[in-house]
């Protein structure tokens, strides 16, 4: 039985050695990059509900005019925050490589999404 385990240990450490991971590796970093991107957008999204709060709170002491266009702001940042939230939720639910892909676009929504709250944010100081 252990000459048998042995060997068995033995022939898995050959094949490591033969290269034989190459296709773990790849596998390990797109599943961490998908993981940071994921991770990335989940912290965007907590941050961002807190900051939309303090704008919706600047908007109540603007003009009615100010209003009216903090509404609209608000009203578009959040349809890009469900965006996000919709393509983090894809890029869970894929498979390694479709994640992948996912992965990217939810990278590029996220920071759509940082880009027109700092754009929002600078207008309503």
């Amino acid at each position: 039985m252990i000459q048998r385990l042995s060997a068995g240990v033995l022939v898995l450490l050959l094949l490591a050695s033969c290269g034989g991971g190459g296709e773990d590796k790849a596998v390990r970093e797109t599943r961490e990059q998908v993981e940071a991107s994921q991770r990335r957008a989940e912290g965007v999204i907590r941050g961002l509900d807190q900051k939309l709060e303090d704008l919706r709170a600047r908007a109540e002491s603007s003009a009615a005019n100010a209003k009216s266009d903090v509404r609209q702001t608000m009203e578009a940042l959040e349809e890009k925050k469900t965006s996000v939230q919709l393509k983090l939720e894809e890029v869970k639910t894929s498979s390694s490589k479709a994640a992948r892909d996912a992965a990217k676009g939810l990278e590029n929504a996220v920071d759509d999404l940082e880009r027109s709250f700092k754009e929002a944010s600078s207008r309503f100081k």
